[in-house]
């Protein structure tokens, strides 16, 4: 080995801050991303939400997580930044992070600086917090109009009731129409406080936005004369009444309704919003008053998506125009606050021929006097279930009748993060007893406006943790370290991984033939570079390791660790034994065995600055030796030898003479080889205690640990025997508990898949068996951690433990159960079964 074998931990190097520039510039470019698909015509809530919606709340998780004072640098100078989506993803990160001191610093640049409010203030919506309102309201007193504007924006999109002392007549009476706008919708959410003259005299406005707030908020409070006012407003020839169109279609079963916006279809003016009122009106004479327009060069995209949302035809196959047909069409309506406006969306025209033929085979089905939504009679049932299917684009003039026609008391911000939205559409399934479809739009009596839940911090998905009857027999995950490829800690590194974050580099030391290009270029891998350069052998697996318990610090403190046991898994050195020519070197790999069952854990613990030596230290080796140090742990914890383990993996496979190894044996990715692994280096820890002791001393429970199961194949990977998943499944079978009802809540599967196609077979040979005997479901999610860190060897166990914990604590694994198998190539097999932490654990 070179330099030493007992190397003190090197300060890292770049390599972590251009991670959270990664971090940061992704955010940036999906947080654009993301607001654009609030409008798509395409797009469900589910299809955002799993796609840029996850992808940038991972990047945000990242930045927030990390208390590195380069990070907060960064994000402050992200804050100052020309530009929009920069200033912005700092903003959410930073807000994301829950830490006064950075609302604190938001709060005064969204007070003193105008260029950039807007983008803080879309920030400060996103990330809402009911302790944080005391902090805006003395806003409202400031000279600035467009300080208060905006500071009476945030409260409304959160939904909170202001001071009570405010006083309403000032702000209605406001020269600034902003002003007065947002005082009507924040006036939604405090019942009596609105009284009937300033109502008029709102609805008498000049300003569309203010007209269009005090319609609203008068048929909310149920206040006379609001609809003959929005009857009047559609009736102008001069415009103005797109938001009162809207309100027609969703009581266009009248007659008088549905004829006044037939009407507006011939003037060009007001046509484009009489066409998007007339499909939320959901009547059979509004889908036929379309089908003239579907041929339009400007109109027919918009005539096609009104009639389709009507009669729920899709316009795909032969009733979509083809492309040497279809004419650019016009920019459709979209949302732009409160009613629909134009965006450059550009919508699908249809073949006016096929869509004519299925209509006279279809329309028999569709009753005159019904509303129907995208081909179903309108319920209220119907109408929260669509807010999960419709496009985004159509979702916010239905949240918006489901408001008016529960009377405040069902509320989905269609422009909240998903998480919020769904917990908002959960309460409203709830009260859907509130949600009148065939009640009138204005009327009286009605109950008051529930007041609305403000939305919680942003924090990705998840559900609520289920306790299990057995959690206090468990072990608890109290703490953990890690260094890896992708991150200086376990923290980073998880979040890395969660937002695809890949860093795969040149290694030094062996270079593989390129066919070709007639050329050999380096084997490629994920290592830890700035660590690891320089060191080999023991002095490697050193280096990582205790970079690993560094980051685990926190969680053990100095006199911990004399009333602890550590166990240590590396590799075993299979690859080289398999080689009929590294036979000489036997001799060499047993003397590196010797050292590290002897040296390396004492020298790790001193290069990580760990003063009290272990009550007991073990050395295992092989993937699956993790699994036997859990063993082992669970014994010394249960008779009281110890009152902690600390176990922990380390192992890198991006050394020469093991890609070497790699590569003779046919598993090493290359230039000739596209299927193989990517060699990795990472070292992980986790601290485990009884879950009993553990919440008797208050430890933060990260995850819960379940009995293992390890099995063994009777052959190897290089012995020709085919890879049929039979001790795989039994191992997992045993680790689910053997019946459905168990693994049945199990909900993802952390795969110790490596890119090897052996490997993928005996997996997908267990998974046959494993459905066969439903013990797992269908669609159970898997995640696969090698594609982050590359192939990490006997560090994959506690890596793999660590991303679940991690996932639980976040509310990202979408479960509170996950799966974790590995697979040695020596043919050792086992499983694990994690569960989310009971909530008064934490």
């Amino acid at each position: 080995m070179s330099r030493s074998t007992e190397p003190g931990l090197a300060e890292p190097s770049s390599a972590q801050k251009e991670i959270f520039e990664e971090h940061l510039g992704e955010a940036a470019f999906l947080w654009t991303q993301w607001e654009a698909a609030l409008g798509s015509p395409h797009l469900t809530l589910g299809d955002v939400t799993e796609g840029d919606e996850h992808r940038l709340l991972a990047h945000l998780d990242a930045l927030a997580q990390s208390a590195s004072p380069g990070v907060e640098a960064l994000l402050g100078t992200a804050l100052e930044s020309s530009e929009a989506d920069t200033v912005t993803a700092g903003a959410l990160a930073l807000l994301y992070s829950g830490e006064e001191r950075h609302l604190q610093r938001i709060l005064e640049l969204f007070q003193e600086d105008e260029a950039r409010r807007s983008l803080l203030q879309r920030a400060l919506e996103l990330c809402g917090n009911p302790s944080w309102a005391p902090r805006l309201l003395p806003l409202l007193r400031s000279e600035a109009p467009a300080l208060v504007a905006a500071t009476l924006e945030v409260l409304g999109f959160w939904g909170h009731e202001p001071d009570p002392d405010l006083d309403w007549r000032l702000l209605l009476a406001h020269v600034e129409p902003r002003i007065q706008a947002a005082a009507l919708r924040l006036a939604r959410v405090t019942p009596g406080r609105v009284e009937a003259a300033w109502l008029r005299e709102a609805l008498e406005s000049p300003s569309p936005a203010v007209r269009d707030e005090a319609l609203l908020t008068g048929l909310l409070s149920g206040a006379e004369g609001v609809w003959s006012r929005c009857r009047r407003l559609v009736e102008r020839s001069s415009g103005h009444g797109r938001l009162a169109m809207m309100l027609l279609g969703m009581e266009g079963r009248h007659p008088e309704n549905l004829a006044l916006l037939q009407a507006r279809l011939a003037e060009p003016g007001a046509c484009a919003d009489a066409l998007w009122a007339l499909g939320i009106s959901g009547c059979v004479e509004a889908a036929e008053s379309c089908l003239p327009l579907l041929e339009d060069t400007s109109l027919g995209g918009l005539a096609a998506e009104a009639f389709c949302c009507i009669t729920g035809l899709r316009l795909e196959g032969r009733f979509k125009a083809q492309p040497g047909d279809e004419q650019a069409s016009a920019p459709g309506a979209s949302w732009d606050g409160l009613a629909p406006g134009t965006t450059g969306v550009e919508l699908p025209r249809a073949s006016l021929g096929a869509v004519r033929e299925w209509w006279q085979q279809e329309r028999t089905r569709f009753r005159p006097g019904l509303r129907y939504l995208w081909g179903q009679p309108l319920t209220p049932a119907w109408m929260l279930e669509s807010l999960e299917l419709l496009p985004m684009r159509r979702r916010h003039a239905l949240a918006l009748e489901v408001l008016l026609r529960s009377r405040g008391a069902c509320q989905v911000p269609t422009r909240a993060f998903s998480e919020v939205q769904r917990s908002r559409l959960l309460t409203a399934r709830a009260g859907m007893h509130r949600l009148l479809v065939d009640r009138p739009l204005e009327g009286r009596g009605a109950e008051p406006p529930a007041r609305a839940r403000v939305p919680g911090p942003i924090v990705s998905g998840g559900q609520a943790p289920r306790p299990s009857v057995d959690a206090s027999r468990m072990l608890a995950v109290t703490g953990g370290g890690m260094v890896s490829a992708i991150g200086d800690g376990a923290a980073s590194s998880c979040a890395a991984s969660r937002a695809g974050v890949v860093r795969i580099s040149a290694l030094e030391g062996y270079a593989l033939w390129d066919e070709d290009l007639r050329e050999v270029e380096p084997a490629r891998g994920h290592q830890v570079s700035w660590l690891t350069d320089g060191f080999s052998g023991l002095g490697r697996l050193i280096v990582l390791g205790s970079a690993a318990l560094r980051d685990l610090h926190p969680a053990v403190r100095q006199d911990d660790w004399r009333r602890s046991a550590v166990f240590l898994v590396t590799g075993n050195d299979f690859y080289r034994g398999m080689l009929q020519e590294e036979a000489p070197h036997a001799e060499e790999r047993e003397w590196l065995r010797g050292q590290c069952l002897h040296r390396l854990i004492p020298a790790t613990l001193r290069a990580a600055g760990v003063q009290g030596a272990p009550r007991t230290q073990e050395v295992l080796f092989g993937e699956v030796g993790f699994l036997q140090a859990l063993q082992r742990a669970r014994e010394q914890l249960e008779r009281g030898v110890v009152e902690r383990c600390i176990i922990g993996g380390v192992d890198t496979l991006v050394e020469p003479h093991l890609l070497r190894a790699l590569d003779q044996l046919g598993l090493l990715k290359g230039p000739e080889r596209a299927v193989g692994l990517l060699p990795g280096e990472a070292a992980a820890f986790l601290v485990l205690e009884r879950a009993d002791a553990a919440r008797r001393h208050g430890a933060s429970v990260q995850a819960l640990v379940e009995s293992p199961s390890i099995g063994a194949e009777p052959f190897h990977r290089f012995s020709r025997e085919p890879a049929v998943g039979a001790v795989l499944a039994e191992v997992i079978a045993q680790a689910l508990g053997g019946d459905g009802g168990a693994g049945g809540r199990t909900g993802l599967v952390i795969a110790g898949l490596n890119g090897d196609e052996y490997r993928a077979r005996d997996w997908g040979h267990a998974l046959i068996r494993l459905r066969g005997r439903r013990l797992l479901p269908e669609d159970c999610p898997e995640w696969y951690p090698a594609i982050s860190f590359g192939d990490v060897g006997a560090a994959a166990g506690p890596l793999a433990v660590l991303l679940a914990a991690h996932a639980f604590r976040r509310r990202y694994a979408g479960t509170d159960a996950a799966l974790l198998w590995m697979v040695g190539d020596d043919g050792s097999r086992g499983a694990l079964r994690l569960r989310a932490s009971h909530p008064l654990m934490d």
